[in-house]
């Protein structure tokens, strides 16, 4: 039951992630991916630690793929589906070499890895 309540707190913060990035696209500001990164690294590992179960990290990052980048394309006022041509983000551009303009593709992928680990994770507490 833990595994509803982590994983519900990390939507909420990934949510108020989108957000913050959203209000600094909108003001043009620049957005540090490298401290919003090991950021959310660190709130990962400190689950893990504090639940001493390194099966919970997986799904937390596949998790965040799944909310922020559409989070933030429906803040921005774009289509769900919106892909940026020359993204900032090292894990986007990872992404446009990987999926191309394929959006249904990419999250597709986060969807059956995100329920993989899922189940490994409840399987680890069984």
């Amino acid at each position: 039951m833990i595994i509803v309540y982590i994983q519900g707190g990390f939507v909420i913060i990934n949510l108020l992630m989108a957000w913050w990035h959203s209000a600094l696209i909108k003001k043009q500001k620049r957005i540090s991916h490298g401290i919003f990164g090991a950021g959310y690294l660190l709130a990962v590992a400190i689950v893990c630690i504090i639940t001493h179960n390194w099966l919970q990290g997986p799904p937390l990052l596949f998790l965040r793929q799944l909310v922020v980048d559409p989070a933030l394309n429906v803040m921005r006022v774009l289509p769900v589906h919106y892909t940026p041509k020359n993204p900032k983000s090292i894990i986007d551009q990872v992404e446009n070499k990987l999926f191309g303009p394929h959006w249904n593709a990419k999250i597709a992928t986060y969807i059956i890895l995100f329920i993989v680990t899922e189940v490994i994770l409840i399987m680890s507490y069984a």
